[in-house]
């Protein structure tokens, strides 16, 4: 059986389509991402930061996000790629992750991208549709969940893994 690889076209702008968490063991605090302010929105000193964007349409903004946070340039050539298979690819500190998830909806089956991009300091997840696959996590963070703001983002990787 083959699978074949596809987008899900949506709205193109990046913010209006991305969310950023920042939380600590004491504080959580969820934006609404509308510009690339705050700089380096991938950092934010003493938390743990969970960047979700809802497009991978919006190349030039998520070619500026990678730089403005410093990342290395190659992840503006993962991101844009149309990988068909899961990867997992280590840049000096910073972990890119692609996983496709199947869409049972769509006959012959079809599949979605996902992408993690992961440093010690943050988790930017990356898809191309409006499914809303960690919205437990997320809702988790927001009431405060102690297991989940005590912890480093690998812990938080490993939910939305687990997840999918």
């Amino acid at each position: 059986m083959a699978f074949k690889y596809y987008f899900y076209y949506m709205d193109t702008s990046l913010f209006e389509n991305t969310t950023r968490i920042i939380y600590n063991k004491d504080n959580v605090k969820q934006t609404q991402i509308t510009s690339l302010l705050p700089n380096r929105m991938l950092y934010e000193a003493n938390h743990s930061v969970w960047l979700h964007s809802y497009t991978m349409e919006d190349k030039e903004n998520l070619r500026l996000i990678i730089s403005d946070n410093g990342l290395d340039d190659f992840l503006n050539k993962l991101v844009n790629n149309e990988i068909e298979t899961n990867k997992v690819i280590d840049l000096e500190g910073v972990l890119f992750i692609s996983l496709h998830i199947l869409s049972p909806e769509h006959k012959p089956l079809k599949t979605r991208p996902l992408v993690f991009i992961v440093a010690p300091e943050f988790v930017w997840t990356i898809q191309n549709t409006q499914k809303n696959y960690f919205e437990w996590i997320e809702q988790r963070l927001l009431n405060k969940s102690t297991s989940i703001m005590r912890r480093d983002v690998d812990y938080l990787l490993g939910l939305m893994i687990e997840t999918i």
